[in-house]
């Protein structure tokens, strides 16, 4: 087609529009020439009695068919194409891997959180809240796991009289402090 476009000196026009598809405009220069060739008719009807397969890119329906019917009278064999529904599937096709790759990283994320909350909630299974020392369920695994456990058992008594004295917050701070720094001196010396 574009040969023949070429030699009668005429162009193509090519119109693309989102979501409106693709227009081609083929041009020829007018004239009023009478055609002095008349064999070019008859070389057309030699193709048109051909069995070529002809391709029709057609959206419009009504279009489509005339087209369709028209060249099939003249013995082509036709191929139906609706573009638009090949643009809608590619498109589509794009957007879901578009999705896919989104969720791919989500589920990355998604992982990453749960494996951090995880780590959170064990860590605060087995340990006190208010000391941050390890708590009785942590307690009991260790005594578990170990060959020969040892156990020191502390009773303070009358805190109860502290938290009154002094204040549940002072109270809160002493058993923070005290663990901390009693144990660790109590642990470097020999027993006696």
């Amino acid at each position: 087609m574009f040969g023949i476009v070429i030699q009668s000196k005429g162009y193509i026009s090519i119109n693309t529009k989102k979501k409106k598809g693709v227009v081609f405009e083929i041009l020829f220069p007018k004239t009023y020439e009478e055609i002095e060739n008349k064999e070019l008719f008859t070389e057309t009807k030699k193709i048109s009695n051909n069995t070529a397969n002809i391709l029709i890119a057609e959206d419009n329906n009504s279009l489509r068919g005339l087209i369709s019917r028209i060249l099939k009278k003249e013995g082509y064999k036709i191929l139906l194409a609706r573009v638009h529904v090949h643009t809608k599937l590619r498109r589509m096709n794009l957007e879901l891997k578009q999705k896919n790759n989104l969720l791919a990283k989500r589920e990355v994320q998604l992982n990453h959180l749960v494996e951090e909350r995880t780590y959170q909630l064990k860590e605060q299974l087995h340990t006190n809240s208010l000391t941050s020392l390890p708590n009785r369920l942590s307690l009991l695994n260790d005594i578990r796991a170990s060959e020969k456990p040892i156990l020191i058992l502390l009773n303070i008594d009358s805190f109860k009289e502290i938290n009154s004295f002094y204040g549940h917050l002072i109270g809160d701070d002493l058993l923070v402090i005290k663990p901390s720094k009693g144990f660790g001196s109590m642990w470097d010396k020999e027993p006696v």
